[in-house]
């Protein structure tokens, strides 16, 4: 009985209405398909959970171009809208990676390579050789996302 107290609700999905004699076939679409069109405008990248203490490989793949910059190319997994401005929770939370731990002090989005990937920067606190590589981390609350919104 929806009438018989406070607060109750009644929730329908997959109905179709459409005007007219003849029913149509219910336009039916994969969850791949839906979430796809969603990353187009925004990609959470990473979010690890508060207290998560685990480490997130962000970007797998990354060269220390200076003794402090860190370099790494993300691909999105889909071709964004429109070139996204790239955001980050607490930067402190990421980590530059090659046999030590490089706390980051700051990241910068440097522009699309193509319409599926984009050049991430991080600078870290601490000097690690030039020329090496290694990965970006993630632990305890961090995020970074894509965001290509009208």
């Amino acid at each position: 009985n929806l009438a018989d107290t406070v607060n109750n609700y009644w929730q329908i999905t997959g109905v179709c209405l459409n005007v007219g004699d003849s029913a149509i076939d219910f336009p039916h679409e994969s969850y791949g398909d839906t979430l796809a069109k969603c990353q187009r405008y925004y990609w959470q990248a990473v979010k690890v959970a508060s207290g998560d203490n685990n480490r997130y490989p962000v970007v797998n793949a990354a060269v220390y171009n200076t003794g402090t910059a860190t370099y790494g190319t993300l691909r999105f997994p889909v071709a964004m809208r429109a070139a996204p401005t790239f955001s980050t929770s607490i930067i402190s939370r990421f980590r530059a990676r090659y046999g030590s731990d490089a706390p980051c002090v700051s990241g910068a989005f440097h522009g699309v390579i193509t319409s599926q990937a984009a050049v991430v920067q991080f600078s870290s606190s601490s000097s690690i050789t030039a020329g090496r590589g290694g990965w970006i981390e993630a632990t305890d609350s961090a995020e970074a996302s894509f965001d290509a919104e009208l």
